[in-house]
């Protein structure tokens, strides 16, 4: 989809995320984007809800897929930063008490599991290395999907699951204050191939999901050897801006036991402000999403604008709670490649939907007339009008051909096919 795709040099750049993205990711093979969003999602985790100018308690989750050909670091992304074993940040995880959970196909083995895990564990952190196996799940457990679920915890903080019925409803779960922030990776062509028709695009999920993507990247000989170091005083810094113990303190810091920093005092949810000047910008950003053409695609991405514009605020370098112009133009620089990363990959999922509609217009004028030219065919169907074109009729009609739905029953004095229902249906 993006051949040669150059992620924005100033979205990745200008707060203590971005320091940390680079020490973890210079001279490496991993994407800065990924690492920068894992690290993203574990301090929205973190700091839960934040009082954003004129939004209170607006919640920091984030839902992210990480799109890329096959070896290109999305999983290792996730374990050098929030991974139990080896991650640079699961210390601040643990020390707020964000549960990381590494899913693989028995993990979350159904939407009831899945509830009953967080209800142990309600604040939670959930990452599939694979993708495909939260379709594969949903497919095998359509009374109670992960999916209804990642839904509904996105914006509220109770689950429940009553799908068992007689004797085994002992067996529903409920979780209450769910706090979910989750991630999941994808080949850039099992996206295209195989999501369209798994149903994930109809049930409203990749609104609430930020994309992050790469190209093919170089293959290096070697990795440079991160500096311990250098990770460890930015992990500090960043340390000190959360409602947690410092991880990164030495043991004989009273300081470390204390919670600290801009939440000194016991209030525990952050109270922002901004400048003037960001929220211009910020109101100019808005007027972007609704043009006619970006509408579509706009749903809850000023959402996640004011969110990155919070972590560069509360990561900063200044060490205040006010949003400035600088901050919010990088969150929009941000957020405009977020558009673009949802023109190119929905439309993927536009087209299974063209393509299908299609196929349904093809086998109901078969059904109705028995036998059809292909020029009466594309009339019977608007070939030419409806969403998708040409491009979708041909597609439908071959896939339908193909798979022995119709079949060619004849030719037309200019050797045109005339189509009918396959005798096999």
């Amino acid at each position: 989809m993006f051949p040669r795709y150059q992620h924005p040099r100033d979205a990745l750049e200008g707060d203590l995320i971005g320091d940390l993205t680079c020490a973890l990711t210079d001279g490496t093979g991993i994407p800065p984007q990924f690492v920068r969003e894992q690290i993203k999602t574990a301090l929205g985790a973190i700091l839960g809800e934040v009082d954003y100018p004129k939004q209170p308690k607006m919640h920091m989750r984030q839902y992210t897929i990480y799109l890329a050909p096959p070896q290109t670091s999305k999983a290792e992304a996730f374990k050098r930063t929030c991974f139990s074993i080896r991650g640079y940040v699961y210390s601040l995880l643990k020390n707020a008490r964000v549960e990381v959970t590494f899913l693989t196909g028995s993990t979350w083995g159904s939407g009831v599991k899945m509830i009953k895990m967080l209800c142990a564990s309600p604040r939670q952190y959930a990452f599939y290395d694979e993708g495909r196996v939260l379709i594969e799940t949903d497919e095998a457990t359509p009374n109670c999907k992960i999916t209804d679920n990642l839904l509904t915890a996105f914006d509220e903080h109770t689950l429940s699951s009553n799908t068992v019925k007689g004797d085994r409803a002992h067996d529903n779960a409920h979780a209450e204050s769910v706090q979910l922030s989750w991630g999941a990776c994808f080949t850039d062509e099992y996206w295209a191939t195989d999501v369209p028709g798994s149903g994930l695009h109809r049930s409203g999920l990749l609104s609430r999901c930020v994309f992050s993507y790469q190209s093919a990247l170089p293959i290096l000989a070697e990795w440079q050897e991160t500096d311990n170091e250098q990770v460890a005083e930015i992990g500090r810094q960043i340390a000190k801006r959360l409602p947690i113990p410092d991880p990164f303190a030495k043991d004989d810091d009273p300081f470390a036991k204390e919670d600290h920093g801009m939440f000194a005092g016991g209030h525990n949810i952050l109270q922002l402000e901004i400048e003037d000047d960001a929220r211009k910008l910020y109101a100019d950003f808005i007027a972007v999403l609704n043009q006619e053409a970006n509408r579509p695609l706009a749903e809850r991405l000023q959402d996640y604008v004011r969110k990155d514009a919070v972590l560069r605020t509360v990561f900063g370098y200044a060490d205040n709670l006010t949003i400035t112009a600088d901050a919010m133009r990088r969150a929009i620089v941000w957020g405009t490649d977020q558009l673009e990363q949802r023109r190119a990959w929905w439309p993927a999922i536009d087209t299974y939907d063209a393509v299908h509609r299609q196929q349904e217009s093809i086998r109901g004028a078969l059904k109705k007339q028995d036998k059809l030219s292909l020029r009466a065919l594309k009339d019977a169907c608007h070939a030419f009008r409806a969403k998708g074109g040409l491009m979708a009729f041909n597609r439908a009609l071959k896939e339908l051909t193909t798979a022995k739905a119709i079949e060619v029953a004849g030719q037309t004095r200019k050797k045109q096919p005339i189509y009918a229902l396959s005798t096999e249906e």
